[in-house]
């Protein structure tokens, strides 16, 4: 499987063009897109309003993110870019193209996770109120999709979290839910024995009874991640925050990849039958 970048593509291409060299520069850049769970990204930039360059960035879940401090942890990384955010959007950096900063690449990457820097607030935020020692076992919870939730429970010897899973599409849904299977039966692998334990829920967990507007009708399950301290100790909360925000997108990666493989291999057969047919004909 593969692990996918916590830098989003797009963003990388155009800030490296936009920061390359001036003949080079195209005279406008207007990029405005959008990922499957909403989140919007805009980029613009235009040679007859001067050299600045601005990029927004708008989510759906943006009023629940700020419950968890999502500001501060944007402001910490971004700060000194930030700027009045753009019509309709949350949040937006401006950059002076004409004088690019001596580390443009490492500027370059932080913007390009700035998708990343945002959704990962839920989990540092409660990965400090355990640090803290202010962990009481409410759970709290993320609208990050439409029909789909992210509920964090800070406990005192770790923290749970548990996505919701929907699917639209039946063939998708069947693959979600050997790919999460797979995952609550790699705990028996030994060589994995270190990473934070899974389960899969075709059903409303235990741990969720009782919380308001939970439900497991049209659903394909709840996939539960149960963090221990050394999994976020030091250095490691960075990457478990970026992991664990990207859980869905690389869920939904890797069943659009086994899909077109299939296809891909039944195509194939389909034209083997054919030649075996043109042959004996």
């Amino acid at each position: 499987m593969i692990i996918l970048p916590e830098e989003h593509d797009v963003i990388r291409q155009v800030l490296t063009k936009a920061f390359g060299d001036a003949e080079d520069r195209p005279q406008i850049l207007d990029s405005d897109f959008s990922d499957y769970d909403g989140v919007r990204i805009a980029i613009h930039y235009a040679a007859s309003e001067g050299t600045i360059l601005r990029v927004s960035i708008s989510s759906p879940c943006w009023e629940e993110l700020q419950s968890f401090d999502v500001m501060s942890y944007l402001d910490e990384k971004y700060g000194q870019w930030k700027v009045e955010p753009a019509p309709n959007m949350n949040y937006t950096l401006q950059f002076d193209i004409a004088t690019p900063p001596d580390n443009v690449e490492d500027v370059i990457s932080s913007v390009a996770r700035l998708k990343t820097t945002m959704y990962s607030a839920p989990f540092k935020n409660t990965i400090k109120k355990v640090v803290d020692g202010k962990a009481d076992n409410s759970i709290v919870q993320l609208a990050y999709r439409p029909k789909e939730m992210i509920y964090l429970k800070a406990q005192s010897d770790g923290i749970l979290i548990i996505f919701s899973l929907h699917f639209m599409d039946v063939t998708e849904a069947a693959i979600a839910r050997v790919f999460c299977q797979e995952f609550q039966d790699a705990k028996n692998n030994h060589a994995l024995s270190s990473c934070p334990p899974c389960r899969f829920d075709d059903s409303v967990p235990t741990d969720l009874e009782g919380v308001p507007g939970v439900t497991d009708k049209d659903m394909v399950g709840f996939v539960s991640f149960k963090l221990d301290p050394h999994h976020y100790a030091g250095n490691h909360e960075e990457t478990v925050s970026a992991r664990l925000q990207n859980f869905r997108t690389y869920l939904a990666y890797h069943i659009k990849a086994t899909k077109a493989f299939l296809h891909f291999r039944m195509r194939r057969r389909g034209a083997s039958w054919l030649q075996e047919w043109e042959r004996n004909d």
